[in-house]
């Protein structure tokens, strides 16, 4: 299986392929044109750059020096990409000495061979990510199926914001500058955060973009200890019903892709199912 593929069954969303690639694509070109409106003295401590090229974008977030955070987007969607494209996009992370870059390939991605080009240059997929899907129906179905009783899920306020970033941070392995971060996330960009609470402190935690007609769950955790009671669960219903609430169609998260864990399992409970994948490819440093 090549970076881009997967295999894609209509039954599971209303939508063809693209559209749903598209769609969820959105969220995140949402959030790199919002790190714009963040505070500039943020913007310059996180090394939040935006540097184009020929062939793309680089995204930059330097102060979390992973693929993810520091994306390369738009290569081989308008054209099929070319020995040139390559040259340029390996020119501009030298240039710019990317701490952790990594080029996003979805099923969009042109030419079908690039990770075979990729290769050739010492470029190599290093994450994957699976994107789960589910409609509105699907949603509301699940959720009337949901027991009575167990975790809450509440909104993120003033009165928990410090605890329930912490516990992100901690689980997430975030710099210090998160403490800034995500906070800022929900004012600035959108987010919406909820936490399950328990007696010494939060369990869990997670976040909600939505867009229109269209849901992202995501940044979510839970401490080891809580695992399994429930929290995670609680999530997942919490955000659901909120987009629902607000009339969102379509809802995506995105997982990483190998062995099916307990959070994959949980989120295909309440019915989403996989519908493509995402890699991202970088060169290992010869420093």
């Amino acid at each position: 299986m090549t970076s881009s593929q997967f295999h894609f069954d209509p039954q599971m969303a209303p939508l063809d392929l693209r559209v749903l690639v598209e769609q969820r694509d959105a969220f995140y070109q949402h959030t790199l044109d919002g790190y714009r409106a963040l505070p500039p003295d943020f913007q310059q401590r996180a090394g939040i750059e935006r540097i184009p090229f020929s062939a793309g974008v680089l995204h930059l977030m330097r102060v979390l020096p992973l693929p993810t955070f520091n994306s390369v987007r738009g290569f081989g969607l308008s054209a099929p990409a070319t020995e040139e494209d390559i040259a340029a996009l390996l020119a501009t992370v030298d240039a710019c000495r990317a701490p952790a870059w990594g080029l996003v390939v979805d099923p969009r991605t042109r030419p079908a061979d690039l990770p075979v080009m990729l290769e050739a240059h010492g470029i190599r997929e290093v994450y994957r990510q699976v994107v789960l899907y589910a409609s509105a129906s699907t949603a509301r179905a699940a959720l009337e199926l949901l027991p009575e009783g167990g975790p809450v899920a509440v909104e993120i306020s003033q009165s928990n914001v410090s605890a329930a970033v912490a516990l992100l941070m901690s689980q997430f392995g975030m710099p210090a500058l998160a403490q800034e971060f995500l906070p800022l996330t929900m004012t600035t960009l959108g987010w919406k955060g909820y936490v399950v609470e328990e007696e010494d402190g939060p369990s869990s935690a997670g976040f909600l973009t939505v867009l229109e007609e269209r849901a992202l769950l995501h940044t979510t955790a839970t401490r080891p200890e809580s695992r399994g009671r429930g929290g995670q669960r609680a999530l997942i219903a919490r955000r659901l019903r909120e987009g629902l609430t607000l009339g969102c169609e379509h809802f995506f998260v995105d997982v990483t892709a190998g062995e099916v864990n307990t959070s994959r399992r949980n989120l295909e409970r309440m019915g989403f199912r996989p519908v493509f994948e995402v890699a991202y490819f970088t060169k290992a440093s010869s420093n």
